[in-house]
């Protein structure tokens, strides 16, 4: 063969290499073999798919953090670890691992760069996992290939951040999944996800409704039971109803944090009042009776123990005060009335010990203005002090 001939040849092939990469981007995340995609099944997501001659089924995962991989063999990228008893759409296997279809609310990334009016201007475009020319590649998408509702990622704005298309393919190690059923399971428990993702936003709306409410006007046990109703009856649906039980506690809180305030406002009113209605004392102290005394405080006490249920299901105000008995400390001093018009005062009473301070305390069960210039010893459970000097407590019996 002349030298004239194979240097054409050589010059024709270079030829057409730079005519199949003549689209006027940068090349950097066009597929290649690269180390961050050389241990991927390189895909081709183009506008057509392929059929498998495979019958389809509803996998279980047997085992924690079981890990789906980009290729099938134990040195493929990690896609994701895995939880027991999550449901995967088998569609294929290929040795020891099954072939995964992608879950619909898994994410990929895709440069910015290459798409135009939601449609791909590149050939063979990688697809990553994370927003970065490093990170692994589940495949790569043609020339023209719609893309739908693209955003731009929260992690690095050259990206979007898009549904991973279906015809993308994850692996398995059989090992590691039941059969369940045919493929109208996964579909049913993907309808019955989409159901309880409703009925938390639902739930979570009024919720939110609510505390923008009067506290008198919020019906708190029942946006309680809604969520307790949610988290019951979607006990398998294992992300949706640990959302329930956060959203459980940050209502509880937050309606707690809005009811110590009416209360501490309703105090200070009352305080005032019994002064301009003259039931003041000849050293200004008020001097309120023994019943309203202990009724003011049950609302504080009720706040605090719907709290408390929120860990401890079905249990009453008895359980409460003797859940706190195992607990209890005992304090030992004279009683005194705190009847000072202060705002937020941590309790109606105080402890002393040699004309020293130890303690504020109040009670709902215990008469404690009988008490007053005694020396008494006190079964006792800390309170908020409201930033007082000294700690406040509840008391609970007296010894």
């Amino acid at each position: 063969m002349s030298k004239s001939f194979k240097f054409f040849c050589a010059s024709l092939c270079v030829f057409s290499f730079h005519v199949l990469f003549a689209d006027g981007f940068a090349q950097e995340d066009v597929f290649n073999d690269s180390p961050a995609v050389q241990n991927s099944e390189a895909q081709s997501i183009s506008l057509s798919t392929q059929q498998e001659s495979f019958e389809p089924f509803t996998g279980k995962v047997r085992g924690r953090k079981v890990r789906l991989r980009l290729s099938p063999h134990l040195e493929g990228d990690v896609v994701v670890e895995m939880q027991e008893d999550e449901l995967l759409s088998i569609v294929g296997e290929k040795g020891d691992f099954w072939v995964v279809s992608p879950q619909k609310d898994f994410k990929v990334y895709v440069s910015r760069k290459y798409v135009l009016d939601n449609f791909i201007e590149g050939n063979r475009v990688n697809i990553r996992l994370e927003p970065s020319v490093d990170a692994p590649s589940a495949g790569f998408f043609d020339h023209g290939y719609a893309i739908n509702n693209p955003l731009i990622s929260s992690k690095d704005q050259k990206w979007f951040e898009i549904d991973c298309p279906p015809q993308v393919r994850f692996y398995v190690a059989k090992q590691y999944i039941e059969y369940i059923g045919g493929p109208e399971v996964k579909e049913q428990f993907d309808m019955r996800v989409a159901t309880a993702e409703q009925k938390l936003a639902s739930v979570n709306l009024l919720a939110k409704s609510d505390l923008h409410k009067n506290v008198d006007e919020i019906d708190f046990t029942k946006r309680v039971d809604a969520y307790n109703e949610l988290i019951r009856e979607y006990k398998d649906v294992a992300a949706v109803s640990e959302q329930a039980k956060d959203a459980l506690v940050d209502f509880q809180e937050k309606y707690l944090h809005k009811k110590i305030q009416y209360l501490e406002a309703l105090q200070t009113q009352d305080t005032f009042s019994d002064i301009e209605d003259g039931r003041a004392d000849a050293d200004n102290t008020v001097c309120i009776n023994q019943t309203d005394k202990m009724k003011m405080w049950e609302h504080v006490e009720e706040a605090l123990f719907l709290t408390w249920t929120n860990m401890n299901y079905n249990k009453n105000m008895q359980d409460y005060y003797q859940e706190q008995q195992v607990t209890a400390n005992v304090i030992s001093g004279i009683v005194e009335a705190y009847n000072s018009a202060v705002k937020n005062k941590p309790g109606d009473f105080i402890l002393r010990d040699k004309d020293i301070p130890l303690a504020y305390v109040y009670s709902t069960v215990i008469n404690l203005q009988d008490l007053v210039g005694k020396r008494v010893s006190l079964i006792v459970t800390p309170r908020p002090n409201n930033n007082f000097a000294f700690p406040s407590y509840f008391v609970l019996d007296v010894k």
